[in-house]
């Protein structure tokens, strides 16, 4: 059997696909796609248009074109995470804009990969009614990959299914992005389906991170933690103390409905009065 050759291989989504937690000091390949150029033999040719921050809406309209015009034969695709934590999330628009990327990707012959979304709360402590909002948004994500998945029959990693997914070490500090053995290991998993889809494929290679210290990583966090929190709490508390919002009011509106209704107090009767009464007067 003759294997398929990836010589072009494009990486398109948020700060995931962009690489964000991979600390190598090469960061010209690094991230899950650095990896995955390394156990695809014979490509030639690897371009990450991934951008932090970056919507599905952007990945269709600015990085789906930019690829096209490379005509790879592999595209790796990770979008969603971000448009969950918006106040304008619209479920309807990332499902199109995933379908319409999948459609010009795969009629330009490209293999295109997705991936489904982890759990949140698998890493991170969220309140409750935090939680509950991320999980079934994340659950809307997953179900529009799945969809556009079915219907171009593209390869698809659910990552909730890999038995180290939630291992400390496979997580960076933030814990929101994979590590660099994290990175490494999503590449493992998508060389894995590229393979199944008959392409040529080795083990991805590169250097792993040191492990750090916990004041490495009280520094790191200092360094690079804080003032990224502080430049995404302009548009990420704002909308997500909306949506609290309008979950405080909803489950606040459902105990209103299931309140149950009130026992009626039977109200004494003229003869019981009157007896009552003469219960007084004998005293």
């Amino acid at each position: 059997m003759t294997m398929r050759t990836a010589r072009c291989l494009v990486v398109l989504g948020d700060s995931v696909s962009s690489g964000v937690g991979d600390e190598r000091a090469d960061t010209a390949e690094r991230g899950v796609g650095g990896f995955l150029r390394s156990a695809l033999p014979g490509c030639r040719a690897y371009h990450n248009f991934a951008r932090p921050g970056a919507r599905a809406r952007e990945v269709l309209e600015v990085q789906v074109p930019r690829a096209l015009a490379l005509e790879p034969d592999v595209a790796l695709l990770i979008a969603g995470g971000n448009d969950v934590l918006r106040a304008n999330y619209d479920p309807r628009d990332i499902l199109h804009c995933l379908r319409h990327a999948a459609h010009h990707l795969t009629r330009r012959g490209a293999e295109v990969m997705l991936m489904r979304l982890h759990e949140p709360s698998r890493n991170i402590r969220l309140p409750r009614r935090l939680s509950r909002l991320l999980e079934e948004r994340i659950e809307h994500v997953n179900a529009a990959v799945t969809s556009v998945t079915e219907e171009f029959d593209l390869a698809c990693l659910d990552v909730r299914r890999l038995d180290a997914t939630y291992e400390r070490r496979n997580w960076h500090i933030d814990r929101m992005h994979p590590s660099t053995r994290g990175h490494l290991q999503l590449a493992e998993a998508f060389a894995d389906l590229l393979a199944r889809r008959g392409f040529a494929t080795e083990s991805p290679e590169g250097p792993l991170e040191a492990t750090r210290t916990r004041s490495e990583d009280l520094v790191w966090m200092l360094r690079h933690g804080v003032p990224w929190f502080v430049k995404r709490c302009k548009d990420l508390f704002p909308g997500i103390g909306w949506l609290l919002l309008r979950e405080i009011a909803r489950d606040a509106t459902q105990r209103l409905r299931v309140r149950p209704t009130p026992t009626p107090v039977a109200l004494p009767s003229e003869a019981d009065r009157e007896d009552d009464s003469e219960v007084r007067l004998a005293a």
